[in-house]
């Protein structure tokens, strides 16, 4: 699962991953890094979640291939 999560976040970057895969892997990453001594790590992720869940990413707009935005425009508080 490390293996998994580290290799997305080398593809896409974390928002990326967040974007495509949290909603699915985010309680399974913070459960690895747990295991794997990395417990200040998972606490970030799931921190994380209360501030943006996952699920409220599917809800965007579609993104538009060529289309340039910020995050902040993507994901208003």
């Amino acid at each position: 699962m490390v293996c998994d999560f580290v290799t997305h976040l080398q593809m896409e970057g974390f928002l990326g991953w967040w974007e495509n895969a949290a909603s699915d892997d985010l309680r399974l990453v913070a459960d690895a890094l747990r295991s794997i001594g990395m417990p200040n790590d998972a606490r970030l992720l799931e921190e994380a979640a209360t501030v943006l869940a996952p699920s409220q990413l599917d809800a965007d707009r579609p993104f538009e291939i060529g289309s340039v935005s910020s995050f902040a425009e993507r994901h208003p508080p």
